[in-house]
C-alpha cells in the first residue's frame, strides 16, 4: 500500500510540461489504494514525532505522517532521501525503506 511523496507533484507543476507529467503521475497512481488519515495514524505520528526529536532526529511534518501512515499501514517508504534512512534507522535498498527488525 503506497503512501505518496508529494514532490512528484510539485515537481511536476515548476516542470515545462506540468499537464504532461500529473496525467502521468495520475495514471501511475490509479491502480494504488488512496489511503485515509485516522486518528491512529495521528497517534503514531505524535508518539513517532516526540521520540525522534528528543533523541535528537527531528522530522518534518510531513515526512513525519508518511512515516506514521507506512507503519499503521505495514507499508514501506519508497524513497531516494537519506532522511528517512537516518531519522527512522531504516534499511535502504535501492530507494526502498523498510523498518530494521
Amino acid at each position: 500500500m503506497p503512501v505518496m511523496d508529494t514532490s512528484f507533484l510539485v515537481g511536476a507543476h515548476l516542470s515545462s510540461k506540468p499537464k504532461e507529467n500529473l496525467d502521468y503521475i495520475n495514471k501511475t497512481i490509479e491502480p494504488f489504494n488512496i489511503i485515509n488519515v485516522s486518528r491512529d495514524v495521528y497517534d503514531v505520528f505524535g508518539k513517532l514525532s516526540a521520540k525522534l526529536k528528543k533523541e535528537g532526529r527531528p522530522m518534518g511534518e510531513f515526512d513525519g505522517l508518511i512515516a506514521a501512515l507506512a507503519l499503521c499501514y505495514d507499508g514501506m517508504i519508497i524513497s531516494g532521501d537519506e532522511h528517512f534512512k537516518h531519522s527512522l534507522r531504516c534499511t535502504h535498498e535501492r530507494g526502498i525503506l523498510s523498518p530494521n527488525p
